[in-house]
């Protein structure tokens, strides 16, 4: 099976005209190979094993239908029901070395303008390694999180860089962890929270269960993620700084 809100410092109308996107990569990322699981333990715990057994040596993505142990940061369980969100993680071999190391904030970024862009969701970052977006009622609610490890080589260049992430996209019964802080929200309760009316541009909410349109979703923000890992500037601690923190959450 291989294969009504104030919000972010960052404007939500034209975020894929904003200066803090990337216009054009180069030279371009490499190619990435998809396995696709109907169930897992974790996308993150299986990425590690088929790292560790030498079955990775592209640019790989694991991702699965459903996560009986989910994993977030701290140790944290993420509920993952069957078919309600994207569960994925994202390995790099030979990942470019950051300054200061710091792959959450730069996946952040990347997972938070493609949102924003594809779905016309004001999501923002709880730092460190939370999406989260306001629900009716002002609160605001844990939409996704990002968990990355790397290793280092021999020679202390970063490798085996696993960038794994979980997204609620529909309804439905999530336990919490005792530890958590936010209660979870949706894409779904997210677009039925928005005041505008729906355009075309905005995703119908009934197309959120469809394997299709959860694929291309899953494929833009994969996309947006090794745009941005690989984009030149990345390499400066104040670019990823200054974007990451035009992102968070206004508490």
């Amino acid at each position: 099976m291989t294969t009504h809100q104030t919000v972010c410092s960052t404007p939500l109308a034209g975020d894929t005209h904003n200066h803090t996107e990337p216009k054009q990569i180069q030279p371009p990322p490499p190619a990435v190979e998809w396995r696709h699981f109907s169930t897992v333990d974790s996308t993150s715990l299986e990425a590690l094993r088929q790292w560790q057994l030498g079955r990775i040596d592209t640019p790989t993505v694991i991702v699965a239908t459903a996560q009986t142990a989910g994993r977030g940061t701290y140790g944290r369980q993420w509920a993952s029901p069957a078919g309600a969100g994207l569960y994925f993680t994202l390995v790099i071999p030979e990942p470019p070395p950051l300054a200061n190391g710091n792959y959450t904030h730069l996946a952040g970024i990347a997972l938070a303008h493609c949102l924003r862009d594809q779905l016309h969701l004001p999501v923002c970052l709880k730092p460190v390694n939370d999406l989260v977006l306001p629900k009716a009622d002002g609160a605001w609610g844990k939409l996704g999180g990002i968990l990355t490890e790397v290793g280092l080589s021999s020679t202390g260049k970063p490798v085996g860089l696993r960038v794994g992430v979980g997204i609620n996209l529909l309804q439905a019964e999530r336990s919490l962890d005792d530890r958590a802080q936010l209660s979870p929200i949706s894409v779904e309760e997210g677009l039925q929270c928005l005041k505008a009316p729906l355009t075309q541009s905005v995703p119908d909410i009934h197309l959120l269960g469809e394997v299709a349109w959860q694929r291309t979703l899953l494929q833009a923000l994969v996309g947006a993620l090794m745009g941005y890992l690989f984009l030149p500037e990345a390499s400066s601690p104040q670019w990823v700084e200054s974007r990451f923190l035009a992102l968070v959450w206004p508490r």
